[in-house]
């Protein structure tokens, strides 16, 4: 035994790491958007997408993350699978931001490129497209409005 030890057992602990989603077709909702800088200082879009339904149901509820390039050459393939995925027209513009992406539902393939990295594939909407509407509100909206009991007096 070495000189050095772990001080406790580290043989108890459990291991736990980020699994990414593996291929298949999902459902997915915008969930959060950040712009960040990597390493290299080159600025990014960071989309945060919930998985609303998939194949697998322990999947319903997982996250997938995406990272957006703002290289003007790759943002031309990116605002056309935003407008796939039906965000609002707005937010591919300086009034209104990627911000108003949150909410908007649409179904994907995800797949792996050669290179191993999970790139979308054959994006359709589920949200009206140009308006977003985040789930709470569009359960809300499913549901029948409550109607007033008939009365025999007034």
């Amino acid at each position: 035994m070495g000189e050095h030890t772990w001080g406790f057992d580290f043989e108890g602990v459990p291991e736990a790491g980020f699994d990414e989603l593996p291929p298949g077709h999902y459902t997915l909702e915008v969930a959060e958007t950040n712009f960040k800088t990597n390493k290299n200082g080159e600025e990014y879009l960071s989309v945060v997408y919930n998985v609303v339904d998939a194949q697998e149901s322990d999947l319903i509820g997982r996250k997938h993350f995406h990272y957006v390039s703002l290289d003007p050459e790759r943002l031309r393939f990116t605002k056309k699978d935003f407008r796939k995925m039906g965000v609002p027209e707005k937010a591919l513009t300086n009034d209104g931001g990627p911000d108003m992406m949150i909410g908007t539902v649409f179904e994907c393939d995800l797949v792996k490129n050669d290179k191993g990295y999970t790139n979308m594939r054959y994006i359709q909407t589920k949200t009206q497209p140009g308006n977003a509407t985040p789930p709470e509100q569009a359960k809300a909206e499913e549901k029948p409005k409550p109607q007033r009991a008939t009365s025999g007096c007034r």
